[in-house]
């Protein structure tokens, strides 16, 4: 399918209008998963339609691709300006041609359009036309890491439904063991459910990380008795958090789903990433948010550095 800002007629334009609101409706009730999958044929784009077909072999898949905006000065030396429509078109046919040579190449559409590829990704969730994001963690001119400002942090950040960040040098297939970090919130409730409708098969834990005790305690005077901290201070703690991985037990609990549970202390962000690589998880599930965070994903937050640092692939649940 191929459209671009501003090329629809008024009458078109009000029809689609009109019609929207029913049209979305059939697609949140109706499709089993539709995945947008961005696609600039680089490496990364490539790992992220692999993994789409292996995880969701039901699934439709919209590979989307968009043309940046370039100078044209054709038309200002004379000359007729069909640069726009060329490119379009060329896009258009290389995109269905990359669709046609993948497996299962009949669940697979086609989208182009003109943007900013951040822009164009958002735009497309807007419009209803999937339920979901799979991207690669960098494009073809992007660093070994996820940048800041870069695509895939922009669309994280802002998209409104789950966004799943492909590395290329973990397993394209089904995970067999997830770890869903969790403090509580319903962020991460969500992510808890999201993991268990998503792999079904695969060993979850949950994990739950405080922040390191610190001794404060004053010297052993009869005058700060009263003020010193509790001796089972460090019992309480384990109630706390044996209490709020019981919630996330309750969470998968509705997914018809059990979980393990484990917490640690440490800084959170470094500590998720840390324990996910030494105990050997091949997929993270986070919320975008805590117990404290806003509506959207802020720079600096845990889930930020878990996408931008961890090893393994990322979903983030919104």
């Amino acid at each position: 399918m191929l459209y671009a800002t501003g090329g629809d007629s008024g009458e078109s334009l009000r029809r689609r209008i009109t019609e929207r609101n029913l049209w979305i409706a059939v697609v949140l009730t109706d499709m089993n998963n539709t995945i947008l999958v961005p696609y600039d044929y680089s490496e990364h784009a490539e790992a992220a339609l692999t993994y789409t077909q292996n995880v969701y072999p039901n699934a439709t898949i919209v590979l989307l691709h968009a043309v940046e905006p370039f100078a044209d000065h054709t038309a200002a030396g004379g000359y007729e300006d069909h640069r726009f429509e060329q490119m379009m078109e060329s896009a258009e046919e290389d995109l269905a041609n990359v669709a046609a040579d993948a497996p299962d190449s009949d669940r697979i559409e086609t989208e182009v359009a003109y943007g900013r590829p951040s822009g164009v990704i958002l735009r497309t969730l807007q419009l209803g036309k999937a339920n979901r994001v799979v991207m690669g963690s960098r494009g073809r001119t992007g660093a070994a890491r996820i940048l800041l400002g870069s695509v895939a942090e922009t669309v994280v950040r802002r998209a409104s439904e789950p966004v799943t960040v492909i590395r290329t040098d973990n397993p394209l297939d089904q995970p067999e063991r997830v770890l869903v970090p969790f403090d509580g919130s319903n962020q991460s409730k969500n992510a808890v459910r999201l993991a268990c409708e998503e792999f079904p098969d695969a060993t979850i834990m949950a994990l739950y990380v405080l922040y390191p005790m610190q001794d404060t305690r004053l010297p052993r005077r009869d005058i700060y008795e009263p003020f010193s901290p509790p001796e089972d201070w460090a019992e309480r703690r384990e109630e706390h958090a044996n209490t709020v991985l019981d919630n996330a037990k309750s969470a998968a609990s509705e997914a018809n789903c059990t979980i393990e549970t484990a917490h640690t202390d440490g800084k959170p962000g470094e500590t998720i990433i840390t324990y996910a690589k030494n105990e050997g998880f091949e997929h993270i599930v986070i919320g975008s948010t805590g117990r404290d965070g806003l509506g959207r994903l802020l720079l600096g937050s845990v889930a930020e550095k878990v996408v931008r640092r961890a090893p393994v692939s990322v979903t983030v649940t919104k």
